[in-house]
């Protein structure tokens, strides 16, 4: 109700013209740049008496204002309102943590993420292969390793393999 009035009033600013502030009497300047000067120094005065009862005026809103009980009632609500929507933020903020808490208690482990098991396939394979291909040598090539038939040397067997996207790479980078 009161906050028109006070915004027009807080921000007032006076259209008064201030000329009796003035202190040179600018129809007697003997030449133009005297006259300018004269101006100048007119107007600095009815600016700054200007800017003066604006202030004055300004403040003595603020003064009646900070004492009005209608705007202490209206900022008193408006605290209670901040208090209880920040009740309620943190009630909801806590209610999502114990959620989240019991999310992780339930949470169980995706079968394909589990590295148990696919470290037991894993030897389970290598058992499997050791027993049809022979145990290859994982140690680096020597000079003295056989060659292949067509003159290459033997293929270093343990490639770099990403479960993820179920691919072997030959370099790992």
């Amino acid at each position: 109700v009161v906050g028109p009035f006070y915004a027009f009033w807080s921000s007032f600013c006076t259209n008064k013209s201030y000329v009796w502030e003035e202190k040179y009497d600018t129809r007697e300047a003997p030449d133009r740049r005297c006259r300018r000067a004269m101006e100048s120094e007119n107007k600095k005065l009815r600016d700054a008496a200007r800017k003066e009862r604006n202030e004055e005026i300004r403040n003595l809103v603020a003064y009646v204002k900070k004492r009005d009980k209608r705007v202490q009632a209206y900022k008193k609500k408006l605290e209670e309102r901040h208090a209880e929507i920040e009740a309620k933020t943190k009630q909801k903020r806590e209610e999502e943590l114990r959620e989240r808490k019991k999310q992780l208690e339930n949470y169980k482990e995706a079968g394909w993420s589990a590295m148990s098991g696919l470290e037991k396939d894993l030897q389970q394979l290598e058992a499997h292969l050791d027993e049809h291909f022979g145990e290859v040598n994982d140690g680096p090539l020597d000079e003295n390793d056989e060659l292949c038939e067509n003159g290459e040397e033997e293929l270093y067997l343990d490639d770099l393999y990403c479960v993820a996207c179920n691919k072997s790479f030959k370099s790992d980078k």
